[in-house]
């Protein structure tokens, strides 16, 4: 209540968020002062609607400039005729901001979606009738996967473990779940690369002699299955510096015990090593223990190669 018995409402605003998408800090609704007397001519009152630190908008995705009606106070008591007219306004104001809120909800739910598995891991259905292969090893398995599988296409059903294999003590550790319950006839297995790897300078994340312990072991539960078993030998890694940087022990002498383990074990052995060493300038990535597609390629036809004279005879 003013000094003269005038009865005036007091500045207010209100601040709604901006819609999404919208680089904006918030909308902001600011009505005006007015007197008791001009209530009954001027009690729907404009209200400015502007994004704080922004120009008016237009649109739902834009500036725009909005003219809402406000209320005014009779004798201390709002008029409801004015009343409903102001919240009409406020409620539409409201609608692109829950109609965005809505909009954003799937995408965030497509971001939290798993992404599809990889046809290199992805499980397969078996083929009825056809021998079951399991391929075992790391990140350069994973590269001729595919290939091995096309190559044996109607005589195996080619399955391979569903990640990297790692070091030897990731084999230890998983072997059981990834050989599962079903019958194998043939599995195709190796692990060095990961074991020769420096965690820190002079040590191997597995040294020579654990690698040759942990070999051991997953031989024997290997065997333990019936498969025909296939060693497959570490593949070189170039010198010098690599990309991403890192640092490895002498392949040929962690394949020097795996050689000498397969060996005692009469596990056959493919020696993709030997195979593909010729031809490194061409097949490998430039500072990389990985290969191209056509070195991927190179290494599977090996690979098909072996397992298929060792699939049953039909």
């Amino acid at each position: 209540m003013s000094a003269n018995g005038r009865l005036r409402a007091s500045p207010r605003s209100a601040t709604f968020p901006a819609a999404a998408g919208e680089p904006r800090k918030g909308v902001k609704v600011q009505r005006p002062q007015f007197s008791r007397e001009r209530c009954g001519r001027d009690a729907r009152a404009p209200v400015m609607v502007r994004v704080s630190g922004s120009a008016p908008f237009e649109g739902s995705a834009s500036l725009r400039l909005v003219t809402v009606w406000w209320t005014c106070y009779h004798s201390a008591r709002m008029n409801i005729q004015i009343f409903l007219p102001t919240a009409v306004a406020l409620a539409w104001l409201a609608l692109p901001l829950v109609a965005s809120a809505q909009d954003a909800k799937p995408k965030a739910d497509a971001k939290k979606a798993k992404a599809a598995p990889s046809p290199v891991t992805a499980p397969i259905t078996d083929e009825p009738g056809l021998p079951r292969v399991l391929l075992i090893g790391d990140s350069i398995s994973m590269g001729y996967t595919l290939p091995v599988r096309e190559l044996l296409k109607g005589k195996a059903n080619l399955h391979r473990i569903p990640a990297n294999g790692g070091p030897t003590v990731n084999g230890l550790k998983n072997l059981k779940a990834w050989l599962g319950t079903g019958k194998w006839d043939v599995i195709h297995f190796n692990f060095g690369i990961h074991d020769a790897k420096f965690m820190q300078p002079g040590q191997q994340q597995v040294p020579p002699a654990d690698y040759e312990r942990n070999l051991r072991d997953i031989v024997k539960q290997l065997q333990a299955t019936g498969a025909k078993l296939i060693w497959a030998t570490i593949t070189p890694i170039p010198d010098g510096e690599l990309n991403p940087p890192r640092a490895f022990d002498k392949v040929p002498t962690y394949n020097a015990i795996a050689r000498k383990v397969m060996e005692e074990n009469s596990v056959s052995i493919n020696d993709l090593n030997a195979d593909i060493t010729p031809h490194l300038a061409r097949l490998q990535n430039p500072k990389d223990v990985h290969f191209n597609r056509e070195g991927s390629e190179f290494l599977g036809k090996q690979v098909a190669a072996k397992i298929g004279a060792q699939l049953p005879k039909k």
